[in-house]
C-alpha cells in the first residue's frame, strides 16, 4: 500500500487526539510519500516528520516528493514489502497505548 503523507499540514493530525485513521494509514504502508516537501521551509521540521514516520512504520520504504508526487513507478510499485507480522509493533502509538486502549 502506498501512502501519501502531507509534510505540511500531516504532523498537525498525527499530534491531535482522534489520529488513529492517520496513524494505521501510516502504519499500514509498504511506501510513504512524504509529499509537498518544498513548502517546509525548516529542514529540521522534516526530519522530525521523518522520524515520526519511521516510529509508527519502520519497514516501510520513505520517499521526499514535491510536486504533485513525481516518483518513479519502479521505486513504489511491486515492493512486496507488506507482512501482517510487522503490524502490531507497527500500530502501538507513541505513549505506548494501542487501539484497544484509547
Amino acid at each position: 500500500m502506498i501512502t501519501v503523507f502531507d509534510a505540511l499540514h500531516g504532523p498537525a493530525h498525527l499530534q491531535r487526539d482522534d489520529t488513529q485513521e492517520s496513524v494505521e494509514q501510516v502504519a499500514f504502508a509498504d511506501v510513504l510519500l512524504l509529499n509537498k516537501t518544498d513548502l517546509v521551509t525548516d529542514e529540521r521540521e522534516l526530519e522530525e516528520t521523518e522520524a515520526t514516520l519511521r516510529r509508527i512504520n519502520p519497514h516501510a520504504k520513505l520517499k521526499r516528493t514535491s510536486r504533485f508526487g513525481d516518483v518513479p513507478l519502479s521505486s513504489i510499485l511491486d515492493v512486496d514489502a507488506f507482512s501482517l507480522d510487522r503490524l502490531p509493533e507497527a500500530l502501538l502509538s507513541d505513549n505506548g497505548t494501542t487501539e484497544e486502549q484509547h
